[in-house]
């Protein structure tokens, strides 16, 4: 499917024996239960303007199966739908900075609401307010400094007629910036603004004049993005491939930013980089705060990169990054800030790219091509890596799982997850990097052991091959970090197992021995299923989406699971991470959030419970799913990374996570969303974007998981060193006070 993701619709019930507590940004529900709720709209320009709105978020904490301490929230809702039979546009690719900064707010009032009916929408919503704690209502930040990353989506429906496909659908790049103190970093300030559209009104017929594609964001939310025609009727459509950059921050929100072929509608936020006849794929880019301005770059079919080197455009052009000046390559490029020495030339280098490669005289996609990237976008040296065919050289350390065992010699096996619409919408990428402390190089990326690149729809059986390359030696060693097993699945118990703390049945909720007493068992508490085993006749994939890598090279993707209940097995979707283990260059599998968990709301006083995670589309990997961009580059603030356990969530920065959650907004027990066939009642459906972050209780100066009298030495050390996380109070000032500050939260603390 080429043209507009169509997302899996679906609603996998909760079983016995696993639940989770958290709370949503933009958490609110409309004070009428049911439709049509309280998403924004995306063409209101009317004082006041919803084409930007700025709130808190208050993360809440959940638990993974390994015990480990998260928060998690929905940045943004989509937009509203204006068929009235939804709430809410589905979620297409998102995309989070590759890059953290610090610096002043991004605005100086943010509204905050803690009881249901409360939120930003107006005319639906009723008015935030303080309830005495100066924590809600109009939050002034004005003079204050805080940490700052980047999270945007693509959004897009059917338009008033409800149907995909036609004349009158509606698209919007949301762009969002988000900030957070050291002292409070689960309580989230966002800035969510309507950065691009593809109409100027919901009004129905041919008025859509684009499709739109997204690539990437930054921390001070530079937004690039691909705008073609396709599948666009309107006389004023686009009619080439054009990169386009929006500063949200920037936007005129006394008007609607639609992008048509003579332009855009806000030229002071929007900037068109390149037009051209030739296809493109969606565009990354250098941050701002690595290049001194942001530097879009990506991947044309004319098999070049094209490049910003001259400053708002993006005409130049380079084979340099395919190694040996061969192949060609294949989906779109994904972007890690850090500097791996073989492909850099120490002159003017800014970061490390990587996109899949065609090799065998470009009949498969077997290869990834790595390259440096200097602060103009041009390419220095490129190295090529090769999936192996030696038998087993590719291989998981920790299970055994050969691949060529279950499916046949590995010159078969391709990369996959870069066909159908993904090149023209999103996400980026299909490859995740990271330079690690040492030097060393790792990269991952999904491969099916069916061959891929002839093949639609996509096969089921996935596994996420890892190449760790040495700095000194350009060596390379292959593993697999996870894996959907044989042909069949979980079902016979050859895939990848998820660990957990459920004692020696694997089981929750049975109290048999070791059940609960902090030490992960032995006894797996789910497997990686098969696509067709949690959704019965859809015999596609793929099992596992691409991956996103943090810090210190684990892995984070949403993948069709198997998981254990009290008394029997449940077959669904969740979001999983990969620890990685240098000593055997191997991961072993942690669960953090899957469909049916039922999640306590703190600003809408409401449950809401997860319905849908998405990792296959109609045909293919889902663009809305898990890609190498949804992960913000740095670690947590202030964690000092060698003196941690290598499972700790503070290697984390933020992942986002596209999820369709349901409120039960009527207080009645159930989760029954309106919008659906039979669905009615009061409660309320929204499609979000989720922000996964470490959860981090106030005064764990050192982020590592406890408040203990080591953080108020560390806090002296940084406060004498100047360092910023001295500034407690974030004033921009390092005196007594913020001592005196951190020692009362200390207290209230212990």
């Amino acid at each position: 499917m080429r043209g507009i993701n169509r997302a899996l619709v679906g609603i996998v019930g909760v079983a016995g024996g696993w639940s989770c507590a958290a709370a949503v940004a933009q958490d609110s529900v409309a004070p009428t239960g049911g439709l049509p709720g309280d998403a924004l709209d995306a063409y209101r320009t009317a004082v006041p303007s919803e084409q930007s709105n700025a709130y808190i978020v208050d993360l809440s904490p959940i638990s993974s199966s390994w015990g480990n301490a998260y928060a998690i929230a929905p940045l943004a809702k989509s937009s509203k739908a204006n068929s009235a039979l939804f709430f809410n546009h589905l979620v297409g690719a998102q995309a989070a900075s590759a890059d953290m900064t610090y610096g002043p707010f991004a605005r100086a009032s943010y509204l905050g609401w803690h009881a249901p009916g409360q939120g930003i929408a107006d005319g639906v919503n009723t008015a935030p307010i303080d309830d005495g704690s100066g924590r809600f209502g109009a939050v002034t930040t004005t003079g204050l400094n805080s940490y700052q990353f980047g999270a945007a989506f693509m959004e897009f429906g059917g338009g008033p007629d409800s149907v995909l496909g036609n004349g009158d659908d509606e698209q919007n790049i949301i762009g969002s910036v988000v900030n957070f103190t050291f002292r409070e970093p689960n309580r989230l300030y966002v800035t969510r603004v309507n950065a691009l559209s593809n109409k100027l009104t919901s009004t129905s017929g041919n008025t859509a004049t684009a499709s739109l594609g997204l690539g990437s964001i930054d921390a001070a939310g530079n937004t690039h993005t691909l705008i073609d025609g396709f599948g666009v009727l309107s006389p004023s459509r686009v009619t080439n491939h054009n990169y386009v950059r929006i500063r949200p921050l920037v936007r005129d929100i006394t008007r609607v930013n639609r992008f048509q072929q003579s332009g855009a509608n806000d030229l002071g936020a929007t900037t068109r980089l390149i037009d051209t006849p030739t296809s493109l794929t969606t565009p990354s880019a250098l941050p701002q705060s690595l290049a001194a301005r942001p530097v879009a770059l990506g991947l044309s079919f004319a098999s070049v990169i094209n490049f910003e080197q001259t400053p708002n455009l993006a005409t130049a052009t380079t084979t340099a990054f395919l190694p040996g000046g061969t192949g060609t390559a294949r989906g779109n490029v994904a972007l890690t800030a850090g500097l791996f020495d073989p492909v850099n030339d120490g002159i003017a280098d800014a970061a490390t790219a990587a996109v899949l490669l065609r090799t065998d005289s470009g009949s498969t996609t077997r290869g990834i091509t790595v390259w440096g990237v200097n602060v103009d976008g041009s390419a220095d040296t490129a190295l090529g890596l090769t999936l192996p065919t030696t038998p087993g050289s590719l291989v998981d350390p920790v299970d055994g799982y050969d691949p060529a065992a279950a499916f046949g010699a590995l010159a078969g096996h391709e990369f996959t997850s870069y066909g159908s619409q993904v090149s023209f919408r999103g996400g980026n990428g299909q490859v995740a990097g990271r330079v690690l402390a040492g030097g060393d190089l790792l990269v991952a990326a999904a491969v099916t052991p069916l061959g891929a690149a002839a093949q639609n729809p996509q096969p089921e059986p996935t596994y996420l091959a890892v190449a760790r390359v040495d700095a000194a030696t350009q060596q390379v060693t292959w593993s697999i970090a996870a894996h959907s097993g044989d042909a069949a699945g979980s079902a016979d118990g050859s895939s990848k197992a998820i660990l957990g703390d459920f004692g020696d049945d694997g089981r929750p909720g049975t109290g048999d021995a070791g059940e609960g007493d902090g030490v992960l068992d032995v006894e797996p508490i789910g497997r990686i299923a098969l696509f067709s085993q949690v959704y019965p006749g859809f015999d596609y994939g793929p099992a596992i989406s691409s991956p996103a890598m943090d810090a210190v090279g684990n892995l984070y993707f949403v993948a069709a699971v198997e998981l254990n209940t009290t008394l029997a097995t449940e077959l669904t979707a969740a979001l999983l991470r990969a620890n990685y283990d240098e000593k055997v260059n191997g991961y072993r599998l942690e669960l953090l959030l899957r469909v049916g968990d039922v999640i306590a709301g703190q600003n809408s006083v409401r449950n809401y419970q997860v319905q849908f995670l998405g990792v296959a589309d109609g045909d293919s990997v889902d663009s809305g799913g898990l890609w190498s961009g949804n992960i913000v580059g740095p670690s947590t603030p202030g964690a000092d990374l060698p003196s941690l356990a290598g499972d700790t969530p503070m290697s984390l920065g933020s992942l986002l996570v596209r999820a369709k959650i349901v409120y039960d907004a009527d207080a009645n027990g159930k989760f029954i969303d309106p919008s659906t066939q039979g669905g009615t009642g009061g409660d309320q459906a929204y499609n979000t974007v989720l922000a996964l972050m470490p959860r981090i209780r106030i005064a764990d100066f050192n982020r590592n998981g406890v408040v203990n009298s080591t953080d108020v030495s560390d806090m002296i050390n940084a406060w004498f060193e100047l360092r910023p996380e001295a500034d407690w109070n974030a004033n921009g000032t390092i005196n007594s006070t913020d001592v005196s500050d951190f020692i009362n939260d200390w207290f209230a603390n212990q």
